[in-house]
């Protein structure tokens, strides 16, 4: 179960959510904690962590240093090590919030932060896939294919950080009307 809502005696509604719920209680997001490095028994751990190598291939891949480097090949391969690990986060991610893996009927803020992330991710993933034929190929389509699917996933996560900020809003609101579970 990743989300439950009911009705209280007194006519109003409360709701709960795991991930709230794992956002407020883990010591990886609690605030006023120190941070642990080191869980890889909680998803959000490995969600972090292969988000971050996504990241970092993402950062040191388009860098023209670092293809006359390694070679166009494996500058390609980088982008797709970094496809995969963004897959494999946001589907880790979007799976943490609907409680399973197909599409979920309730609507909440944070699907919509994890749906539009794992947009992200798959458009990265076909960037990925586009880059690494670029070299080959060396076809104008491919490229521009690379590039459009790069900015869209980058819009995506843009999108999802935005939306990042009104689930934050109203978790602080909930913890100061006292209605936290």
């Amino acid at each position: 179960m990743t989300h439950v809502t009911w009705l209280r005696p007194d006519g109003t509604t409360a709701s709960w959510s795991s991930r709230a719920h794992r956002k407020h209680a883990s010591r990886l997001s609690r605030p006023g904690r120190a941070g642990v490095w080191w869980a890889p028994r909680r998803a959000s751990w490995w969600i972090g962590v292969l988000f971050a190598i996504g990241s970092t291939c993402f950062f040191v891949g388009p860098f023209p240093g670092f293809e006359q480097l390694v070679g166009s090949g494996a500058d390609g391969m980088v982008f797709f090590v970094g496809s995969i690990c963004f897959l494999v986060s946001g589907y880790l991610a979007y799976v943490e919030v609907c409680g399973h893996a197909l599409w979920t009927r309730e609507r909440t803020l944070e699907w919509k932060i994890a749906a539009v992330n794992l947009v992200g991710c798959i458009a990265f993933g076909i960037s990925a896939i586009a880059s690494f034929w670029v070299p080959d190929a060396g076809g104008v389509l491919a490229l521009a294919a690379s590039n459009w699917f790069t900015a869209l996933g980058g819009l995506c996560f843009l999108v999802g950080a935005i939306l990042l900020l009104p689930e934050s809003a109203s978790a602080d609101a909930v913890e100061t009307d006292g209605a936290e579970l």
